[in-house]
């Protein structure tokens, strides 16, 4: 049997129970589960304050980075759609 995790609320379920693993390794740079998620919640936030909001379409032209994946999970939480454009 399947069992469903909702992808909006995985990232906060890995970090409950994987708190101090390495969820993001790019470059030199590395972030845990749970920095991972604070920094994801701090851009969710900031986002709204925007008007991001289900359905929205929000651009992004960031480098492979751990900007570009704490915007896009933050985007997601949002329930609003990412647009890559390539730098």
């Amino acid at each position: 049997m399947t069992t469903f995790v909702d992808p909006k609320n995985l990232l906060a379920t890995m970090a409950a129970e994987q708190s101090g693993t390495p969820a993001l390794v790019i470059g030199g740079a590395t972030l845990n589960y749970q920095q991972f998620l604070a920094l994801v919640e701090k851009a969710e936030i900031e986002l709204r304050q925007f008007g991001v909001k289900a359905g929205t379409t929000v651009g992004l032209m960031l480098p492979n980075s751990l900007e570009l994946m704490v915007l896009a999970h933050a985007i997601l939480r949002c329930e609003a759609v990412m647009f890559p454009i390539a730098p």
